[in-house]
């Protein structure tokens, strides 16, 4: 690594898989080689490994490369690296796909119009330029376009949850409206409490915000709502009004809301009691439709003393624009 205020090099640790024709960004203080090849077009590789200079190694395990290829462009939008065009297997290639390096995920967007390889993108104003590169794989045929690529912001909401007294969040990347595999459940009996951790966090490429709304206390069943994972700050009129607002959360970023139910004493045996909480997360409506942004759906609710409680995510994506 070169320090242009001293003018000195210095040696990092090596690349976990030695490669080459890969692209490279610098994304939060991470710096990410994805794809590339070994030694030729036919040995492409998806690799996807990026050296934290915090901790000073390099980290692997990360969602490999969809569309395995070599020589391609990549820009960076917000927290997202777009990864454009490539060649492999005797091919040139057109496709565009975007690594979300806060939630570890890809999504494709609109194919470049030409497919070629040999490129590199320019930044500016918010958009990727990409001229001139070959139309054939290993050289010969170039070509004079220049097209440019303009990602629309992705607003996209997760959410986990666990058990006040487990380490482990559960539901992370699972996106639906019916919390399944985002469900956790207690056994308890009555004048007991469970607590349950929802944590939200922005799976999107912009900021965001969260709105909270939440059932109230029904008949047997007490139901109290507070900011963070283990504050005393009493949140529950707000979540019941609809009222509890969360603004300015940035891409990979997170805020938790803690869910108390409790038994009332003296419920009858086998009586049946449930409730919902809704949690909206977006900006409002989305301007090309009617519909909510996002929402976030919580459950909580006992059956013969079970406490249940849950959450699920529903998106709505604007589209890339080319």
């Amino acid at each position: 690594v070169y320090d242009p205020s001293t003018d000195t090099w210095a040696s990092l640790p090596d690349i976990p898989h030695r490669r080459d024709h890969f692209q490279a960004a610098a994304v939060n203080g991470r710096f990410w080689a994805i794809g590339g090849r070994v030694s030729s077009s036919s040995s492409r590789v998806g690799y996807n490994e990026a050296f934290d200079f915090t901790a000073g190694r390099w980290l692997t395990g990360f969602a490999p490369l969809p569309t395995l290829r070599a020589g391609f462009a990549a820009a960076v939008f917000g927290p997202e690296i777009v990864l454009i065009g490539g060649e492999g297997g005797g091919l040139t290639y057109n496709n565009v796909e975007a690594y979300n390096t806060a939630s570890n995920t890809w999504r494709t967007l609109t194919p470049m119009p030409t497919a070629r390889h040999g490129i590199e993108a320019a930044m500016w104003n918010g958009a990727a330029y990409i001229a001139d590169g070959g139309l054939r794989q290993g050289g010969g045929a170039p070509t004079e376009v220049h097209e440019v690529l303009t990602v629309t912001p992705s607003y996209q909401p997760d959410a986990q949850i666990r058990l006040s007294s487990e380490a482990s969040l559960i539901g992370n990347n699972v996106y639906n409206t019916t919390g399944s595999g985002q469900t956790k459940s207690a056994t308890s009996a009555s004048g007991d409490r469970r607590s349950f951790v929802v944590r939200m966090q922005n799976d999107g490429t912009v900021k965001d915000g969260f709105k909270v709304r939440g059932c109230s206390a029904e008949v047997g069943f007490g139901v109290r709502y507070f900011a963070g994972v283990t504050s005393t700050a009493d949140i529950t009129s707000a979540v019941v009004n609809g009222t509890y607002s969360l603004t300015g959360v940035a891409p990979g970023g997170t805020s938790a809301v803690r869910l108390e139910v409790t038994l009332s004493a003296g419920t009858a045996s086998g009586a049946v009691q449930s409730g919902h909480c809704l949690l909206d997360l977006g900006r409002g409506h989305c301007g090309r439709c009617a519909r909510p942004s996002h929402r976030l759906l919580a459950l909580c609710g006992a059956r013969h003393g079970r406490h249940t409680s849950g959450v699920s995510c529903r998106e709505h994506r604007v589209p890339v624009r080319q």
